[in-house]
Order: C-alpha cells, then structure tokens, then sequence
C-alpha cells in the first residue's frame, strides 16, 4: 500500500510540473507579445506631438 500510494503522489506531482511548466509558457508568450506590442506604440509617432 505505502508504495502504491508513493507512485501516485509521484504521478500527481508529474501532471502538477507539467501543467504548471505549460501555464509558465503561455504566460511567457503572452508577456513577450505585451513587450513587441509595446515596442510598436514607442516607434510610432504621435499626431500633432507640438501641441
């Protein structure tokens, strides 16, 4: 029984790192594409910047 109950501790913790690792990657995508978007808004220029 311990053993039994240490494999599936151990299986539960594997799909745990593994949906976390995937939400740390979405997370990072979706950080990186704030930061292109952001890098877009500083190029453009903006209308009428003398007033």
């Amino acid at each position: 029984q311990p053993l039994e109950t240490s494999l599936k501790d151990f299986e539960r913790g594997m799909e745990l790192t593994r949906q976390c690792r995937d939400s740390l990657r979405k997370a990072e995508l979706r950080v990186q594409e704030l930061l292109e978007k952001a890098g877009d808004a500083e190029d453009t220029p903006l209308e009428n910047e003398d007033s």
